[in-house]
C-alpha cells in the first residue's frame, strides 16, 4: 500500500509541474526575465477555473491590495513591469463541478444562487470583486488595454468562451491581443495541479511562433498519505541476539500517540562501527533485544501524535536518534545504544526499543526536525540547492562531529586541527569546520585522502603523521602558521596509544580548546600542569543536541555547508533493506569518507 501511494505522490507532482509554488517564486521569476530595450515588459498570469477554489483563495490574495513596487510575503509586485491577469473559462463539461464546489465554500457559498448557466471565469470574476477587491473588465471596456506608456499596471480580464485545454490557450491569446499585448515576455499558468502539465503544453503549442516563457503555478502539489489508523504492514528488521543473522519481519504498522510520530523511512545510516555493534557480543553497545535496529534517518511524515503541532503528514523530516528523557531522565541513542541507569533502560526497552532499519518507525516527536524540502531539494533555477535525498544523507556523518565542534565554539578565523580526518566522521568534521569559518590543519596517515581534502578548499591545509611526537609538531606548526586554535579529536579505541595527542597538544596555542568525541578507553597522554600552564579547557561531546541539531540544517538549507559530491564528501553507498548484511559488510571494508545507507 505504502508503494502505491508513493506512486501516486510521483504522478501527482509530475502533472502538477509546479514551475513556481508561491507569490514569492513568481515575483522572483518575472524579475529575472530579460527586460526590453524601450518600455515596459508585460507579462500574463493566465488563471484557468476550476473546482479547487484553494487556487482561487491564493491567486485572489496575491493580487489583493498587492503593492506595486515594494513586495510583502504572499503578495505578487508590479514593480518593472505590466501584468495581464486572465480569468479564463467558459461554459463546459467541468461548469458544473466549479458550481458545485462553490455551494459547499464555507464563504462563497452565498453566491452560489446565482450562478446558473454562468462561465466559470465570471465565477472567478464574482469571487474576485465580491471577496478581493479585484475589479474586472471585458474586452473592449474603457482601460483595458496594456499601453506603451504603461507603468506597473495591473489589469484583470475575463476570457469566458473556452471550453478545453486547448481552447483556454487559443482564447486567452484572442484576449490577450484585444487588449495590446500580442506578444508577452512570459505566461504564469494556473490550473487545476492535475491538469497543470497539460495545459502548459496547449499554451506553448498555441504561441509557438512567439516563445514566451511558459511556467506552470499550480499553487501546491496534491500529495496523499495512508490514514495511521489503517493497519498495513511494515517490513522490518529484528536482532534477536549480536552475532546472529537478522532476519525480516511484517508487523502493522505502528500507531502514533501522544509524543510520538509515525515516519516512513526514506534512507538510514549504516555507523562505520555498525557491524561490531550488531556482529559482536563484546562491542560495549547494550542493546534492548530483541529490536530493529537503526540510526540517524531521512523520512516522511506518515502518522502523528495528538499533540504534534508543526509537522504535518508527508512532511519531509531527519530523525536524531539521541532520544532522552522529557523529564531530564536517562537517553538511548536508537538502534546503537542503551544508557547505564534505570531511565535509560526504561526509554530504551520501552516505548522507543525499535529504531530505523524498517519501512516505517514510530519515534519520539520531538527527535524529528523539519527539512526545508522545497529549499533542499528544489531545482537550482528556482532557488532550490538541487539535492537530492541521498545528498542530504550527508548530514548522518556530519551530525556527529559537530556537536563537538559546536561545544568547542569553533569560528571564523579559528585554525582547528582535526584529527583523524581521513574517515567517515573525520571528513565530515573538516567540511563542518570549514563551512563555521575555521582554518582547517587535517591530520592522518592515508595521505591520498588527505591530498582529496586539500583539493577541496584553500582553507585546508594537511599533515600525514609520522608518528615522531618532535616531526609532527613541526609539521603541525608549519600547517597551523604558528599555533592552533582547537583541536577536535575522534579517535578509535585503537588509537589508545598514538603519538598524535601529545603532537597535536604542542600545536595549541594559550587558551585553546579541545573536543573528543572518540572512543579512547585509557592511556592518552595528557600532561597536566600543561592543561593547567596553558588554560587548556578539554570537553567530552557524546552527539549533538536538538538544538546543535537544528544548527546544522540551517547551516545546510542556507547554503553554507554543501551536501553533493562536489564538495568532496564521499559517495553514497544504498542497499536495500533486504540487503542488510551486504551493508554491513561494506561498512566493514570501507572506512573512506561517505555514506552507507539503508533505503527500504
Amino acid at each position: 500500500m505504502a508503494d502505491i501511494v508513493e506512486s501516486i505522490n510521483i504522478v501527482s507532482s509530475f502533472l502538477a509541474q509546479e514551475d513556481l509554488s508561491n507569490p514569492c517564486e513568481v515575483n522572483h521569476f518575472l524579475r529575472t526575465l530579460p527586460k526590453p530595450r524601450t518600455g515596459q515588459p508585460t507579462d500574463a498570469i493566465v488563471f484557468c477555473a476550476s473546482s479547487v477554489l484553494a487556487l482561487a483563495d491564493t491567486v485572489f490574495s496575491a493580487f489583493s491590495a498587492a503593492p506595486p513596487v515594494a513586495g510583502e510575503d504572499g503578495k505578487i509586485t508590479r514593480h518593472g513591469r505590466n501584468i495581464v491577469l486572465v480569468l479564463c473559462g467558459g461554459v463546459g463539461h467541468s461548469t458544473s463541478f466549479l458550481h458545485q464546489a462553490v455551494e459547499r465554500h464555507p464563504t462563497y457559498r452565498s453566491i452560489a444562487h446565482e450562478l446558473q448557466g454562468m462561465p466559470e471565469a465570471r465565477v472567478l470574476q464574482m469571487i474576485a470583486e465580491k471577496w478581493f477587491g479585484i475589479k474586472a473588465v471585458n474586452v473592449g471596456d474603457p482601460g483595458a488595454k496594456i499601453l506603451p506608456h504603461d507603468v506597473d499596471k495591473l489589469l484583470v480580464v475575463v476570457e469566458d468562451q473556452s471550453t478545453n485545454c486547448g481552447a483556454n490557450a487559443s482564447e486567452s491569446r484572442k484576449v490577450l491581443e484585444a487588449c495590446g499585448v500580442s506578444s508577452p515576455r512570459s505566461i504564469v499558468v494556473v490550473q487545476d495541479p492535475t491538469m497543470s502539465r497539460r495545459t502548459v503544453a496547449t499554451f506553448r503549442k498555441t504561441y509557438a511562433d512567439l516563445s514566451p516563457r511558459l511556467v506552470s503555478w499550480p499553487t501546491f502539489t496534491p500529495r496523499v498519505a495512508l490514514d495511521s489508523k489503517v493497519v498495513g504492514l511494515d517490513a522490518l528488521f529484528v536482532l534477536q541476539q549480536q552475532g546472529e543473522p537478522t532476519t525480516i519481519e511484517r508487523r502493522p504498522i505502528p500507531s502514533p500517540g501522544p509524543g510520538s510520530v509515525v515516519v516512513r523511512v526514506l534512507a538510514a545510516s549504516v555507523r562505520a562501527n555498525s557491524p561490531d555493534v550488531y556482529r559482536n557480543s563484546q562491542s560495549g553497545h547494550q542493546l534492548p533485544l530483541p529490536c530493529v535496529p537503526g540510526f540517524y534517518a531521512i523520512a516522511r511524515v506518515f502518522g502523528l501524535g495528538p499533540d504534534a503541532t508543526r509537522l504535518k503528514p508527508g512532511q519531509l523530516v531527519f530523525f536524531d536518534p539521541y532520544i532522552q528523557g522529557r523529564d531530564r531522565g536517562g537517553l538511548y541513542i536508537s538502534g546503537m545504544m542503551e544508557g547505564f541507569d534505570e531511565g535509560s533502560l526504561k526509554l530504551s526497552r520501552g516505548e522507543w526499543r525499535d529504531s530505523t532499519y524498517a519501512d516505517y518507525a514510530k519515534v519520539p516527536l520531538e527527535n524529528c526536525h523539519p527539512l526545508n524540502e522545497q529549499r533542499l531539494l528544489g531545482r537550482i533555477e528556482r532557488g532550490g540547492l538541487g539535492y537530492s535525498i541521498e545528498d542530504l544523507c550527508h548530514l548522518f556523518s556530519m551530525a556527529i562531529p559537530f556537536g563537538g565542534l559546536a561545544d568547542i565554539d569553533v569560528k571564523s578565523g579559528d585554525t582547528v586541527i582535526i584529527a583523524p580526518s581521513t574517515g567517515r566522521y573525520g571528513s565530515a568534521a573538516v567540511q563542518l569546520a570549514i563551512a563555521m569559518g575555521a582554518h582547517v590543519v587535517a591530520i592522518g596517515r592515508n595521505g591520498n585522502i588527505l591530498s582529496q581534502l586539500a583539493a577541496t578548499n584553500k582553507r585546508i591545509s594537511t599533515v600525514q603523521l609520522q608518528g615522531d611526537v618532535e616531526l609532527d609538531t613541526i609539521a603541525l606548526r608549519q600547517a597551523c602558521r604558528g599555533l592552533a586554535d582547537a583541536f577536535w579529536d575522534m579517535s578509535p579505541s585503537a588509537a589508545a596509544t598514538s603519538t598524535h595527542f601529545k603532537s597535536c597538544l604542542n600545536a595549541l596555542g594559550h587558551g585553546s580548546r579541545v573536543s573528543l568525541v572518540g572512543r579512547v578507553l585509557s592511556g592518552v597522554d595528557f600532561s597536566y600542569m600543561d592543561i593547567l600552564g596553558r588554560g587548556l579547557t578539554i570537553k567530552g561531546t557524546w552527539m549533538s543536541t536538538p538544538e546543535q541539531t537544528q544548527r546544522l540544517i540551517k547551516m545546510a538549507e542556507i547554503g553554507l555547508l554543501p551536501l553533493d559530491e562536489a564538495a568532496g564528501i564521499g559517495p553514497v553507498n544504498k542497499y536495500r533493506l533486504e540487503q542488510f548484511e551486504e551493508a554491513l559488510d561494506m561498512a566493514t571494508r570501507r572506512t573512506e569518507p561517505g555514506e552507507i545507507i539503508i533505503a527500504p
